[in-house]
């Protein structure tokens, strides 16, 4: 039985609901408790917090960090981080500016190739990502979905597409350790390579995200299978990030692992 959700994202990065909002849908679910997740920003955890107080649930704070293992993007989850670390102010600092500075490329590219017009503007949000600027496209027509706005512009491979510099995945494994939280490795049935794997078990990582949308039952027994072999924790969440997605509270873990 699920009973925390520990992997949401709200609107102060790439979902779509307030922090709010996704602490009532856990709590509409019957959770215990949630972690909200959102990319390289904890802007939205003073309102999570809020409201888990308010709904009686476990807050657990979390945080996913994007980073690079050997050339390879790979996303990972922070938890129990002391949220006033001088080096965790730092790294989101730094991958706040490194996002702004890519979608505003991102942008002026789109406006000079005329997919959007020139009044088309970025949100406000200090973690801004490559959804944001999908919703753009849609709204402008030059998409049909948010798929579609990837599969076209945004990924690798596409004329339009601009690379996202990057932290080590190393190193962001030993910041976290330093602010006393627990790193797992998100989503790595995402076709994360077992290099990439083995590089942040030795650099210290201390799980891995079992239970996630995109993994199916054999994905989840590799997981299971690797993470005991190594003595790594185990979590789980629904990666949340608007209706369209898995619902909160359809993935995640019984009871907290940390």
């Amino acid at each position: 039985m699920i009973r925390h959700d520990l992997h949401i994202h709200t609107r102060a990065s790439d979902g779509v609901l307030s922090a709010a909002e996704v602490v009532s849908m856990a709590a509409a679910a019957g959770l215990s408790g949630l972690a909200v997740t959102d990319h390289d920003t904890l802007d939205g955890l003073a309102e999570a917090r809020a409201a888990a107080d308010k709904a009686g649930l476990r807050l657990t704070p979390g945080v996913e960090i994007s980073s690079a293992v050997d050339g390879f993007e790979v996303h990972i989850l922070a938890y129990e981080f002391h949220v006033d670390s001088p080096l965790l102010t730092q790294l989101f600092g730094e991958q706040s500016t490194r996002r702004r500075e890519r979608a505003e490329a991102f942008l002026k590219t789109f406006q000079e190739r005329g997919l959007l017009p020139a009044t088309a503007r970025l949100p406000p949000a200090q973690s801004l990502g490559r959804p944001h600027l999908a919703r753009l496209l849609v709204a402008s027509g030059s998409a049909h979905t948010m798929s579609d706005a990837f599969d076209r512009y945004l990924v690798p491979g596409t004329p339009t597409f601009i690379p996202k510099p990057l932290p080590r995945g190393e190193d962001v494994v030993e910041i976290i350790r330093s602010a006393g939280g627990v790193t797992s490795l998100a989503h790595p049935g995402h076709a994360v390579p077992h290099r990439v794997v083995r590089a942040l078990i030795e650099a210290g990582l201390w799980g891995m995200e079992i239970d996630h949308p995109a993994h199916d039952d054999m994905l989840r027994r590799y997981y299971s299978e690797l993470a005991d072999r190594h003595g790594l924790g185990m979590t789980g969440g629904s990666d949340f990030h608007s209706p369209a997605s898995a619902p909160v509270g359809s993935h995640g873990v019984e009871e907290l692992p940390f």
